[in-house]
């Protein structure tokens, strides 16, 4: 049902794995059964990480730490990204959300809003309604009523900084050498050159159709 660890991991959630085992096979019945059912899976996940917590090692690690072992073991036991298992916690953190019948998708969403928030927005909106919506209707009422969102900062950045950028995060990615960048940088000189070649005769077509300006008169 879950894959072998050995007490010899030096995951907390490992060395703790008697205390957690009938809440691993319960999470992994759940996960078997009906992936569908975020707010269960959320709720197992968050009684695992309230045990190992809750015990001498798990307040000396802290929960930064205590979080960082336990998207290792999920990962490792149940093949669960971190990204996943926070947003299965998340969902399971809002009692508003758990009689909701609506796809993970759209519940991953509305686990984006304070509880204050969700209950706002089901006072205006009937769960049943919610309910019965398209995924990008759940998407945008949860934009709109999320008095948290943060403003999108305007985008000044040029193509070119940003292509640089990548250049530069790749590189340092793969530790290249001086040389390997420069052989790098003559491969994407020579793309450019094609792309440009490529563009051209559209930069033709686009000149010929487009209204001439009138020429003063002397």
């Amino acid at each position: 049902m879950f894959s072998p660890l050995t007490i010899k991991d030096k995951n907390i959630f490992v060395t703790k794995i008697e205390v957690l085992r009938p809440d691993v096979s319960d999470l992994g019945v759940a996960l078997q059964a009906d992936t569908s059912n975020c707010v269960n899976i959320g709720k197992i996940i968050c009684k695992m990480r309230e045990k190992v917590a809750s015990t001498q090692e798990g307040k000396e690690l802290g929960l930064k730490a205590l979080d960082d072992h336990l998207h290792v073991f999920l990962r490792k036991t149940f093949d669960i990204g971190s990204r996943r298992s926070d947003e299965y916690i998340k969902i399971a953190s809002h009692p508003t959300l758990s009689t909701l019948s609506v796809a993970p998708s759209s519940l991953i969403e509305l686990a984006r809003l304070s509880e204050a928030d969700l209950k706002k927005l089901f006072s205006n909106n009937k769960p049943e309604k919610v309910e019965q919506m398209a995924f990008s209707q759940i998407k945008k009422l949860a934009r709109d009523n999320n008095t948290n969102k943060r403003k999108r900062k305007k985008d000044t950045q040029s193509l070119a900084d940003k292509v640089g950028n990548i250049f530069n995060f790749i590189s340092l990615e793969r530790k290249s050498s001086v040389s390997e960048q420069i052989k790098a940088i003559a491969e994407i000189e020579a793309w450019l050159k094609k792309k440009r070649d490529e563009l051209r005769p559209q930069l033709a077509k686009e000149s010929l159709v487009s209204p001439k300006k009138n020429k003063k008169s002397a």
